[in-house]
């Protein structure tokens, strides 16, 4: 959970920018409020951010409202494309409404006023509770509000985290890796957290240790087996470990499988079939280039650098990164180097460095 004390309307109207910077487009948001607690003003704030280019109207009567944003209209157009707004505070008791159920499990953003009627949960949301805070001490506290930040996403522990490992048989030389990437990543994330950015801890670590689960099928075709019929691995990080033919002949399936895909692609499909969308989308984020695209949440941006600045299991610079991956996944030495494929290079250090120097205040 994240504390933070607003002291005014212009720093509400920052902490609704915060807010809309750093969620995915698919987010529930459910709001709970204690009476004159700046939540309607929030919610107008938060709209306004996205460009909503209609009059924000309350939906206490309604009980909903629909915003479709139109695809060539301004930048956010990229992020959302439609979203739904309730005040359920005239919702009956138990009584349900369809559209609610539906957008719940849609890729629409949802915004829930009053959320404390909600007759059932969505299976992930972020809870944004608004208290006022005058009655402490009414001379120093009369216009300042309290809002606790709860993430409700899916995380995973590390017991299940391992059996994930066991199940789509990682080698240990990649958990080791994502290890290492996980626990420099929470660091910084507590960093984040401590100069009041939004972000959840959880979902950076559990992304981050499954990020390369089935990172094995890039590479399994460059296996053979040897006259003695074990299996040994003659390309990439794992090079003379002696490999199982049950374990090779499940990667060449996983392969099969996913045979028009990169690992990046082919996990985030498989934990979009799932559901586990937030973990998806920072999975689905962590390629090399996805600078270049752009990132829609601090998570992203953070599990990105570290995997991209992660060797093995040892820190290194953003150049150090490309300069090992152009040489062995790209195979650089193979191409006629041209100026169209070196400007290309450079473009990727680029990119990479605006991330780190962004990052840069919060890495230890």
């Amino acid at each position: 959970m994240i504390k933070k004390i607003i002291k005014n309307l212009d720093e509400l109207k920052e902490f609704s920018k915060d807010i809309e910077k750093n969620i995915f487009w698919f987010s529930n948001i459910l709001i709970y409020w204690e009476v004159w607690a700046w939540k309607t003003t929030f919610t107008k704030f938060f709209l306004e951010n996205i460009w909503i280019e209609k009059k924000i109207k309350s939906p206490s009567y309604a009980l909903e409202n629909f915003y479709e944003i139109p695809k060539n209209s301004n930048f956010f157009s990229k992020k959302y494309s439609k979203i739904w707004h309730y005040d359920i505070y005239r919702l009956e008791k138990n009584q349900n409404l369809e559209s609610l159920e539906e957008n719940f499990n849609s890729d629409d953003l949802v915004l829930v006023e009053r959320a404390e009627k909600l007759n059932s949960k969505p299976k992930s949301w972020i809870e944004l509770f608004f208290k006022k805070l005058s009655e402490k001490n009414p001379e120093t506290w009369e216009n300042f509000r309290e809002i606790e930040i709860k993430f409700f996403w899916t995380s995973f522990t590390e017991n299940e985290i391992k059996k994930i490992f066991e199940k789509y048989k990682t080698p240990k030389n990649i958990q080791k890796h994502t290890a290492q990437v996980a626990n420099t990543a929470i660091q910084v994330a507590e960093n984040f957290i401590k100069n009041w950015k939004i972000l959840d801890k959880k979902l950076i670590y559990t992304a981050a240790r499954l990020h390369d689960v089935i990172k094995y099928i890039d590479f399994v075709e460059k296996m053979k087996p040897k006259k003695n019929k074990n299996w040994e691995l003659e390309y990439f990080d794992i090079l003379w470990n002696k490999i199982s033919e049950e374990t090779i002949l499940f990667w060449k399936k996983m392969k099969k499988k996913f045979n028009w895909l990169t690992h990046e692609k082919a996990w985030w499909k498989l934990f979009y079939e799932l559901w586990f969308k937030e973990i998806w989308k920072v999975i689905s984020s962590h390629w090399l280039k996805q600078a270049f695209e752009g990132f829609s949440t601090f998570e992203e941006k953070i599990v990105y650098y570290w995997d991209s600045t992660t060797m093995h299991d040892k820190k290194i610079s953003v150049e150090e990164r490309i300069e090992d991956v152009k040489n062995r996944y790209w195979k650089w030495k193979d191409w006629k180097i041209s100026e169209e494929k070196s400007n290309f290079y450079k473009k990727i250090i680029k990119k990479n460095l605006e991330v780190e120097a962004e990052l840069k205040k919060f890495i230890l």
